[in-house]
């Protein structure tokens, strides 16, 4: 049966304040339920916070999650020196980290770059959809993406107007941005959205004033406009127009509204599992033959187990 911890509980269990554990559901590191009017915290999320901040950096595997690409293509980075890796001790082994900051740079300079057009323009620092207001006071100005895969500000009267000449022709950001680290719980939530509307804009001006430009993506495919999202919970209330609009275009993930916010779940769930000493040697006998790690084995192994 699982245990549930108040936020005092919780936040004594970890050594930090209840504060942070406010910070941390806001941020969807934690995943409360109310127990009458009061939020409780599951022992397994608790767990999955020491886990967390317990780690030196990334694995290979939540490296791979983290540029949406098989861990075999990590080992083979790391292994040309595109990316680097760093042997540390977690819990009494010796394994391979890598730091989010270099993930996160190669993950723009690379990954956005190959088939995928970057929201965020290198020079400028501006992105996709953000909304700007002009000198007598119209916000309805924002970043589009043309034709030819550059953004531009389209005004509301029409302009076209190139990223280096918005501040001298009077324009200012009023999008909202969090500025909160990443969200390093694995997973992703995506979206598949066929245009731009004011419930579109609506919803990438909220994305962006809760998970910030580090915690989510934009890119375009087939027409379709495709948004990921990492796991978070947005203290904020829609209004129910808006939220059946949003889950109508959940492609991955869940949506779990409550009280005051909604949860947005990834598509990863962490599992723990105890094995023989035994089953864990084939296990990371067979990952080294195919150069791979074992959560991809063993996810392998269950997949084929669960297709039969």
């Amino acid at each position: 049966m699982t245990s549930y911890y108040t936020i005092k509980e919780a936040a004594e269990l970890l050594k930090i304040t209840p504060a942070t554990i406010y910070k941390y559901i806001r941020e969807g590191k934690l995943r409360p339920i109310l127990k009458g009017s009061e939020k409780m915290i599951s022992e397994s999320d608790i767990e999955n916070i020491k886990l967390y901040f317990s780690k030196p950096g990334l694995t290979t595997g939540e490296a791979a999650t983290f540029l949406g690409v098989h861990p075999t293509t990590v080992y083979q980075l790391i292994k040309t020196g595109v990316l680097k890796a760093e042997k540390k001790h977690y819990r009494g082994k010796r394994l391979n980290f890598l730091d989010i900051d270099q993930l996160d740079e190669y993950k723009n300079n690379y990954i956005l770059k190959k088939g995928k057009k970057s929201y965020i323009d290198k020079d400028t620092g501006y992105v996709l959809f953000q909304q700007f207001i002009n000198q007598e006071g119209i916000p309805d100005n924002r970043i589009m993406l043309g034709e030819n895969g550059k953004m531009y500000l389209y005004t509301y009267d029409h302009k076209q107007i190139p990223l280096n000449d918005i501040k001298p022709s009077g324009f200012s950001s009023i999008t909202s941005f969090s500025n909160i680290g990443y969200i390093t719980k694995r997973g992703h939530a995506s979206f598949v959205f066929q245009e731009v509307n004011n419930h579109f804009l609506s919803i990438i001006d909220l994305f962006y004033k809760h998970l910030g430009t580090k915690n989510m993506n934009i890119y375009f495919n087939d027409h379709n406009i495709h948004v990921e999202v990492k796991p978070i919970f947005i203290e904020e209330q829609l209004s129910s127009e808006l939220y059946t609009y949003l889950v109508k275009h959940l492609h991955s993930g869940d949506i779990k509204q409550t009280l005051d916010g909604f949860f947005i779940e990834g598509d990863l769930d962490t599992i723990t599992i105890a094995v023989s000493p035994d089953i864990k040697e084939k296990i990371k006998k067979i990952a080294k033959e195919s150069n791979s790690s074992m959560e991809d084995v063993v996810v392998k192994i269950l997949n084929e187990y669960l297709k039969k």
